[in-house]
């Protein structure tokens, strides 16, 4: 930095950049004290340089605010905050995307200082401003959840501050319009199209968009870094996204039903009597930073707003938790306590932080997590049979049926279902309501065993779904997937690596159709458990003719890019156009109608955490395909142990029990030994989550 000054001048734009990198270097070892400082002298120079209003000061009064938030002056803040915000007010406007991002961190600072009178007034515009921006015309949905992304931090900063004001029932409200909206709305949309609401012509029009879309989103992906192609096909894109908004206009102003089914509606407390079965309650969880709100619901309405006590470091501890429980740490990973209620999975051989202590019992977490999410809520929860449970940012990975509640799991006292929000809630059991109104569907399509290798090995009873034989090869591709331009090339090696053959998936699709002897079921398996036959079937209808969908194959996860997590399918003889891997990118380009699609493969259930929109990946392809309820996975799962939970899980699906019901009955009596000692361990029934309705 001195050198930089001495060779170009204190006031110099490049040293001016430099200090403001070496700012932000600092803020990132958490030496916020000399972050501050730093920050500081950027502020004063280009004050001194190009005045109070030009908006490179206001840029570095908002870094100098940050800074001295992270020090703890929550009020010199505040201070900053408010100064960065209103001066882009009156240089950019109230709108500006600029502006909006200041009064995020205003109202941050104002919560943390305690003075929410100071933007309480602010909020519902900002609300409103954001909603705009939302709504502009031609924004594809790509973009719309890029934009929320940016902004939802504001509506739990609003949502945290109505329910410290007492003004519970608006901040439930914000809560749920925090939550999985572009899910909500593109699985709104494609029911809307898929339900033979418009004239042939324009249903045409409909589908030749959602093909065209869907072809250069498969072209993008396979584009990996080729820059002027990519370039070429987003602006090809952004040409059929705007004529389909154009499309979509004209269609809601012609077709009132149309337009009513294709533009969601956000659930309100006077909607959850209808909503709410009488034996069951309903908990969302909202995360503003460290900060937890719990709210309670059941079909009279609000019973409990709480703020439940700060939990920092709150996803590396839940990772932490759920591997152990799991038993899915990797080859050399540990589980390491930092300090009191922080937890970190890192490398047996190198502890994290000076002072940490290994940790192999997953109990200490549970009693803890318990504690801090279930506990304070328990009197309203009370001993009703069902608890839905909305979770939010890491909470999506949490396996909550584990938890110790009064000396038993909570598995064992409630039957455990989740669902993003209750809005999501609603439109699925719209969709289910709809399709009881389909002519009779057969029971099952089940696809298992496929053929990923062309001499098959034995394979061992304890072999993983999702477990590869090349793992270097999976750690590459996920390397290369952690940008849109590595899709490509992680495609490609993907493509190149090999997966061991699941014999034991060909007991358990046997063994299931034994089950439903007396209804249809449909077993494809071995050669024939390709995407080639999948595509075909969905092509024909007949996929949408399918109450059931059982996935018995290996899972591939991509954390960083969701679009490329998979279901694997056969890998021998595909044609040059078929891979094998039916991707979540490509999942909504099926047409399903069914009730309950199972994966039973290893972490189909984790994905990349989205704020605004929860865990993206399978779950939410297979919603917006026209799936109502899906049961999948927060941990590899053996393929000997899932044949067993999935044989059982099925009988009571065959005996007409609720999904929910049966899958909580299942791991009830997995838990309570009725089917051995070995089984009742968490590891092998806890990994399977139901979210729907």
């Amino acid at each position: 930095m001195e050198e930089l000054a001495a060779a170009r001048g204190a006031g110099h734009p490049d040293t001016l950049y430099a200090l403001n990198v070496y700012a932000s270097v600092l803020e990132a070892q958490g030496r916020h004290a000399e972050a501050a400082q730093r920050s500081r002298e950027a502020l004063d120079l280009r004050v001194a340089l190009m005045g109070e209003q030009h908006p490179l000061t206001l840029a570095a009064v908002h870094s100098l605010g940050r800074s001295v938030l992270s020090a703890g002056d929550a009020n010199e803040a505040l201070a900053l905050f408010e100064r960065a915000h209103e001066g882009r007010r009156a240089l950019l406007g109230d709108a500006h995307p600029e502006t909006l991002l200041s009064l995020i961190e205003r109202m941050g600072a104002a919560l943390a200082a305690d003075r929410l009178d100071t933007v309480k007034p602010l909020m519902p515009q900002f609300q409103r401003d954001v909603e705009a921006l939302r709504a502009q015309h031609g924004l594809s949905v790509k973009s719309r959840r890029a934009l929320f992304e940016r902004y939802v931090e504001g509506y739990r900063h609003h949502a945290l501050a109505s329910v410290r004001d007492g003004e519970n029932a608006r901040a439930f409200e914000i809560a749920e319009l925090s939550k999985a909206r572009t899910l909500i709305e593109s699985t709104a949309l494609q029911q809307a199209n898929r339900g033979r609401l418009l004239p042939a012509k324009e249903q045409e029009a409909v589908d030749r968009h959602e093909a065209e879309l869907a072809r250069i989103d498969r072209s993008l992906d396979e584009t990996g870094a080729q820059v002027d192609r990519r370039q070429t096909l987003e602006a090809e894109r952004n040409r059929v996204v705007l004529s389909y908004a154009d499309l979509q206009q004209r269609l809601r102003a012609r077709h009132p039903k149309y337009a009513q089914q294709s533009q969601p509606h956000i659930a309100s407390l006077a909607d959850a009597k209808r909503l709410l079965p009488a034996d069951s309650v309903f908990v969302s969880y909202l995360l503003d930073g460290d900060r937890v709100m719990a709210f309670v619901v059941d079909g009279s309405g609000l019973l409990q707003t709480t703020e439940l006590a700060p939990l920092p470091g709150l996803a590396d501890s839940i990772d932490a938790y759920r591997r152990l429980v799991g038993d899915a740490l990797g080859e050399g990973q540990a589980v390491w306590q930092l300090g009191p209620e922080r937890y970190r999975v890192a490398p047996a051989a190198r502890p994290p932080q000076e002072g940490a202590q290994r940790v192999s019992d997953a109990a200490p977490i549970g009693q803890w997590l318990s504690k801090r999410l279930i506990a304070p809520l328990q009197a309203s929860i009370g001993a009703r049979r069902r608890l839905i449970v909305s979770p939010d940012g890491a909470l999506a990975m949490l396996p909550f049926e584990t938890l110790p509640v009064d000396g038993a799991l909570l598995a064992q006292r409630h039957s455990v279902g989740y669902v993003q929000s209750l809005s999501m809630m609603e439109l699925l059991q719209r969709r289910s309501a709809s399709y009881g109104r389909l002519p009779p569907r057969k029971a099952m399509l089940a696809i298992g065993n496929p053929v990923y290798e062309g001499e098959a090995r034995a394979a061992q009873p304890s072999a993983k779904r999702g477990a590869s034989v090349g793992d270097d090869a999976l750690l590459s591709a996920r390397a290369s997937a952690e940008s849109e331009e590595g899709i490509g090339a992680a495609v490609e090696e993907l493509r190149e690596n090999s997966w061991e053959n699941l014999p034991g998936t060909q007991r358990e699709l046997e063994s299931i159709a034994r089950v439903f002897q007396h209804r249809q079921v449909d077993l494809v398996s071995g050669a024939d458990a390709t995407e080639q036959n999948l595509q075909r079937l969905d092509r024909s209808g007949e996929l949408a003719k399918y109450r059931h969908l059982l996935f018995s194959v290996h899972g591939y996860l991509s954390p960083s890019v969701p679009a490329l997590s998979a279901l694997v399918l056969g890998q021998v003889d595909n044609p040059p156009s078929v891979d094998g891997y039916v991707t979540a990118a490509e999942w909504p380009g099926y047409t399903l109608r069914s009730d309950l699609v199972v994966m039973s493969a290893c972490e189909t259930g984790i994905g990349k955490v989205v704020a605004g929109d929860g865990v993206m990946g399978l779950p939410y392809a297979l919603y917006v395909a026209g799936n109502v309820n899906t049961v999948m996975t927060l941990w590899p799962v053996s393929d000997e142990s899932t044949a067993r939970f999935m044989e059982a899980f099925f009988a009571r699906i065959e005996r007409r029990l609720p999904v929910e019901r049966a899958l909580a009955e299942t791991k009830r009596a997995f838990a309570e030994g009725e089917y051995g000692e070995r089984l009742r361990k968490p590891a092998y029934w806890a990994p399977f989550v139901l979210y729907g309705t």
